[in-house]
């Protein structure tokens, strides 16, 4: 994932359909992107120029001459890193040598790393830490891959001796969140932050006056 990939991801359930065409066309294909002028981009992601403008400033670019500046620096990133690697890309294809996967999954990995520390609220980090450390019990829930990592934040939190309980399916989750203790806490997990059956989660624990994480 690229670092403008993880600003789109970290901005979707602001963007309305039209603006998350704009956001793929320039995720789909950077290099291609960044040349567009602002008209060009709102063609071709079948939308208006106003829809361009308003996905800059979601993003937190004053403008377009701003983003096309931002992917011009990322596109340069990517490449120099690149360089460093000895490899034409990052990408992954089926005539890669096992030393150029291993050394590609090492890369993507390690810049994963950096894009969750850039994106990172140490200030909200600082709450749900605190909050956790108070809570009773702490009550998991995700969907798709939200629940590997429901499940995986069971594993950690049972290793360090705190009180969890983690739900497989929809039923259970709202069942659990509904009987929850006034000092537990409900945490959710979500890429999009807008799945249905998770936001059902929180909002059943929320009714029941408790803490919720998502």
């Amino acid at each position: 994932m690229t670092d403008f990939q993880a600003l789109v991801s970290a901005h979707l359930n602001e963007l309305t359909p039209a603006a998350y065409r704009v956001a793929s066309v320039i995720t789909d294909n950077l290099g291609e992107a960044v040349n567009l002028t602002i008209s060009e981009l709102a063609v071709k992601a079948k939308t208006s120029e106003p829809t361009v403008l308003r996905v800059c400033r979601v993003l937190g670019f004053k403008g377009y001459p701003q983003l096309r500046l931002a992917l011009a620096s990322e596109i340069g990133r990517i490449a120099g890193a690149e360089e460093g690697l000895g490899l034409p890309e990052t990408a992954l294809h089926p005539h890669d040598s096992l030393a150029d996967v291993v050394a590609k999954v090492r890369f993507n990995e390690t810049r994963g790393i950096d894009q969750t520390l850039a994106a990172a609220d140490l200030d909200n980090l600082n709450t749900i830490a605190t909050v956790l450390d108070g809570a009773e019990k702490i009550h998991l829930y995700g969907v798709g891959a939200g629940d590997l990592v429901a499940k995986d934040m069971y594993y950690k939190l049972f290793r360090v001796g705190r009180q969890a309980a983690v739900y497989t399916n929809p039923h259970d989750a709202l069942m659990g969140a509904a009987l929850m203790g006034k000092r537990d806490v409900a945490m959710a997990f979500s890429h999009s932050g807008t799945t249905v059956l998770t936001l059902d989660f929180i909002t059943t624990a929320q009714k029941a006056a408790l803490k919720p994480l998502c």
